[in-house]
């Protein structure tokens, strides 16, 4: 079998060669990346601060696993006994 450049000798097992994806990114792609973190972080901030947020998927569900942890603070944990 000839050496070929774009053929990689096999890895020991469980080992993994790093990826370098970053620097291979068009202008494009950098733009979309900000783009999405861009909306991630307004999302997040809105959900949060804004007067529409009391009443967003976040607030609303936030609000129901508190709910739903202080009544398993309430119940009585019992253990079943042996015989």
């Amino acid at each position: 079998m000839a050496n070929h450049p774009d053929i990689l000798p096999p890895l020991p097992c469980g080992k993994l060669l790093p990826m370098h994806a970053l620097p291979h990114l068009s202008a494009v792609d950098w733009i979309s990346l900000v783009l999405f973190f861009a909306c991630w972080g307004g999302y997040a901030w809105f959900s949060e601060h804004s007067r529409w947020g009391d009443s967003g998927l976040v607030r609303t569900t936030q609000t129901y696993r508190l709910d739903w942890a202080r009544r398993m603070l309430e119940r009585r944990f019992a253990l079943p006994t042996q015989p």
